[in-house]
């Protein structure tokens, strides 16, 4: 299973390297990070560092996990609209970028909407009041949907 995974990054990697406009792919994406402002409130988020620009959040990093949250009309979007990429190849495509320019390559890039980062909100919350000692019980399925 694991060797048919790699085999599929392999050729998604050298499907994007054949790419005409490659460079300019990994140009707006640059310039989607660059512009940003590294924001932090550690009372209120003290997990979390988000990459702002014009007051919105564009990437947010959790340090409970490996992935980093891209807005999806403002940056995942971008990748299928303007160059046709599907969810996997930005995927793997934004995880090489992330470590060549900034060895930031532990993190897996993931799209999220409004809805999504509630969920993960929500989940990261119920994992603190876990850490506390409460138990909501596993069988109730909220947990497990928000997984």
């Amino acid at each position: 299973m694991r060797i048919k995974v790699n085999e599929q990054r392999a050729q998604i990697y050298a499907a994007i390297k054949k790419r005409k406009n490659h460079l300019s792919i990994e140009k707006r994406f640059l310039k989607m990070w660059n512009g940003c402002t590294h924001e932090f409130n550690f009372e209120k988020c003290p997990k979390k560092v988000f990459l702002m620009k014009n007051n919105e959040v564009w990437f947010e990093q959790d340090f409970k996990n490996e992935f980093i949250c891209c807005h999806y009309s403002l940056v995942w979007s971008v990748f299928a609209n303007e160059f046709g990429m599907e969810y996997l190849e930005t995927q793997l495509f934004m995880k090489k970028i992330l470590e060549k320019h900034f060895k930031l390559g532990y993190l897996t890039p993931i799209a999220y909407t409004y809805v999504e980062r509630a969920k993960l909100e929500i989940q990261s919350r119920l994992e603190d009041l876990k850490h506390y000692g409460v138990d909501f019980g596993e069988e109730n399925g909220f947990i497990k949907h928000c997984k």
